[in-house]
């Protein structure tokens, strides 16, 4: 029986360090600063850092930060589409490559310019015929506070 509970007791305590070392990793590698997201030069057009990047958004809302509109832009690069207006609630759709050409997508979701949410989906499982393409410029985004 002792040996037993020596053992229950090596096993928590290694499982212990192994989750407090993922959470350590987790946090030195998805810091809450702009300097983890690669820039929109680098994510345009490239699915796989469109998708970390989308990761890091979606970290950051579990940890209480909620980026706004022009960070999005700048992080994500330019949506493939729109739904809502600008100055309150919207949500945008950022296709990406995951088994196939443009076969995922996400859609962010904001309420008042600040990102609230990001759920994925395979394309084809919604109709995004009625979505608007994005038109505005750095100049149209209004400053959120």
């Amino acid at each position: 029986m002792k040996h037993l509970l020596k053992s229950y007791l090596l096993i928590t305590a290694v499982m212990a360090i192994n989750l407090g070392l993922f959470y350590a990793v987790l946090t030195f590698v998805v810091p809450d600063s702009d300097h983890a997201y690669d820039s929109l030069k680098t994510a345009d057009g490239d699915s796989a850092k469109l998708e970390r990047n989308l990761s890091l958004l979606n970290k950051q809302i579990f940890d209480g930060y909620h980026a706004d509109l022009r960070n999005i832009i700048n992080y994500c690069g330019v949506p493939d589409g729109y739904a809502g207006q600008i100055e309150g609630d919207l949500v945008l759709i950022y296709f990406y490559d995951r088994f196939g050409k443009e076969d995922w997508v996400a859609h962010l979701s904001l309420k008042n310019g600040f990102l609230t949410g990001i759920g994925y989906n395979n394309s084809s499982v919604n109709d995004h015929s009625q979505w608007t393409e994005w038109k505005f410029s750095e100049a149209d985004i209004p400053t959120y506070r």
